[in-house]
């Protein structure tokens, strides 16, 4: 399989060593494109091989494509990956608006290539297995739900929307929100010109609150997640696993992570092959993914105007 990674900061490397170190089975063959000529030299010493034109890269005809490049450009770059016929995986955010999401969305859909958004939250270890016994209604009518992450530096976006893989999460565990509020706040330690803290409130038409909290200074770094039901608690750290509280008896008990659960990047990686193959659909889908940005452009404008927002 040809797999084409746009845009090789960060994120496109990582993606880049993790493809070299999937097994022989996986048979990828790495293309890369950057717009930076050094960005293009460090994915070729990953083991890519580099393009100097994204037209030239797509002539290759990828089967799937990894947008990596900054969110103001993945609807476009998404597109063009469609155009050419690939399976699209598109970096969390989506987009940092709307503008030109649903055209992607429902292109992506007609194709019968839906685009996987790679929430990172999703695939860490534990995250699967606290989405499926709330969602079978082992803690009974839920109440709350808290999410915190913490120490981990916002890009230009700000923490709310460089932080969206938490509120996708939360959104997935407590359903859908009617309104919201936001407060948020820029130390400056980290980016002059956008928030590394922000508090959202958030809440369900069912009458589910959920509160989440971004720290990007917060040390050490922090992933926590608490639903509270009616007939118990399930806590989830990256620490040291999940932890059931139940309401009845008082019991905790605790499921430790596995100890050989793949890497985040892996996992990723390897269920979007999968979906790319028809083995699997993707966690979390452009049409979901679309909500997010919905609810995340909501909430950073009802923090300028200190009120509570309609998410209907």
């Amino acid at each position: 399989m040809r797999l084409l990674v746009v845009g090789c900061g960060v994120s496109g490397l990582r993606h880049v060593h993790t493809a070299a170190a999937l097994p022989p089975d996986r048979a990828l063959t790495c293309l890369a494109w950057d717009p930076d000529a050094s960005a293009r030299d460090a994915a070729t010493a990953a083991g890519a091989r580099a393009f100097e034109t994204l037209a030239a890269a797509l002539a290759e005809k990828p089967e799937a494509v990894l947008i990596c490049a900054p969110a103001e450009s993945h609807v476009e770059l998404a597109q063009l990956a469609l155009d050419a016929g690939a399976h699209v995986y598109v970096e969390h955010p989506l987009a940092p608006t709307l503008d030109g999401v649903e055209g992607l969305v429902l292109a992506a859909e007609a194709a019968g290539r839906p685009l996987f958004v790679g929430y990172d939250l999703r695939f860490q270890p534990g995250i699967s297995t606290l989405v499926s016994r709330v969602r079978a209604g082992e803690l009974g009518r839920l109440r709350s739900l808290r999410a915190e992450l913490g120490g981990t530096a916002p890009g230009p976006l700000g923490v709310v929307f460089d932080h969206t893989d938490t509120l996708e999460l939360t959104l997935a565990l407590a359903g859908d929100f009617c309104r919201g509020a936001c407060l948020s706040q820029r130390n400056g330690e980290i980016d002059l010109r956008q928030p590394d803290m922000a508090a959202l409130v958030l809440h369900t038409d069912d009458g589910i609150m959920v509160d989440l909290y971004l720290d990007s200074l917060a040390r050490p770094a922090t992933q926590r997640v608490q639903v509270i039901g009616e007939r118990g608690t399930l806590t989830w750290d990256h620490r040291d696993g999940l932890h059931h509280l139940d309401h009845t008896s008082g019991v905790t008990s605790v499921s430790p992570l596995a100890t050989d659960a793949p890497a985040p990047a892996v996992a990723r990686l390897t269920c979007f092959l999968d979906c790319v193959a028809g083995r699997a659909q993707p966690p979390v889908d452009g049409r979901a993914a679309m909500r997010v940005v919905d609810i995340a452009r909501c909430v950073v404008w009802a923090c300028g105007d200190r009120r509570e927002v309609d998410l209907h």
